[in-house]
């Protein structure tokens, strides 16, 4: 053990206690977002689900969209890769920011429009390339 090794220590306490507040803010944004829904799909949605910003997806937080997003596949059960490529927003649809994804295999793309400030993470699977 080094003479500084203790200073590692506290640096990875200092990491984990700002991982869980982080997450406690994740998780205060979601269940105080006004008119957040616990549905798999928003009340008020017009339009293809996931693929217009009039109809996204409803996920609890980011880390709910990644695990949404981590769960497509294609027809033939290949994985997605997904990009973030933006934000926007729907006012008459969610109070919440509404993120824009590129996901694509095989090379095909498609953009899906996800909005991660409601009470649950969306159950629904999408097969949204063949």
């Amino acid at each position: 053990m080094g003479l500084f090794d203790f200073l590692g220590g506290k640096k990875r306490k200092e990491e984990k206690d700002a991982m869980e507040l982080l997450a406690m803010f994740a998780q205060h944004q979601s269940e105080s977002r006004q008119g957040a829904v616990d549905a798999d799909e928003l009340p008020n949605g017009v339009g293809p689900f996931g693929l217009v910003k009039t109809k996204p997806i409803p996920t609890r937080n980011v880390r709910g969209s990644d695990d949404y997003l981590s769960r497509l596949r294609t027809m033939r059960g290949s994985r997605l890769e997904a990009k973030r490529v933006g934000s926007t927003c729907a006012d008459e649809i969610t109070s919440g920011m509404i993120d824009m994804y590129v996901v694509g295999a095989d090379g095909q793309e498609v953009r899906l429009y996800i909005c991660p400030y409601h009470k649950k993470i969306q159950v629904k699977h999408l097969t949204v390339l063949s």
